[in-house]
């Protein structure tokens, strides 16, 4: 099975229960496929694996960024904009 073949029985099984979550899963499996590719993301687990103390691992500037605005929101603002990303609304 490829990840397309896998994330389309997923969300088939997923939107049969719940229309948010088949939204939700969408949109995740969507920013999952757009990301890094593996040689990338390897490379910097490598290079963390081999520190001494590692920290907590971001690749690339716009993920830095996001990671850093979002470190200085309040919890009800993260909410909105976790609730924004993923398409699910309050009924």
């Amino acid at each position: 099975l490829t990840v397309a073949g896998l994330s389309g029985k997923v969300c088939r099984l997923i939107s049969r229960s719940a229309p948010a979550m088949a939204c939700a899963a969408n949109r995740l499996i969507r920013i999952e496929q757009t990301g890094y590719t593996a040689p990338e993301i390897a490379k910097e687990l490598i290079k963390t694996a081999e520190r001494k103390t590692p920290p907590v691992v971001t690749v690339g500037a716009k993920t830095k960024l996001s990671t850093f605005i979002y470190s200085l929101l309040p919890q009800c603002l993260k909410q909105f904009a976790e609730k924004r990303v993923f398409g699910i609304t309050n009924k």
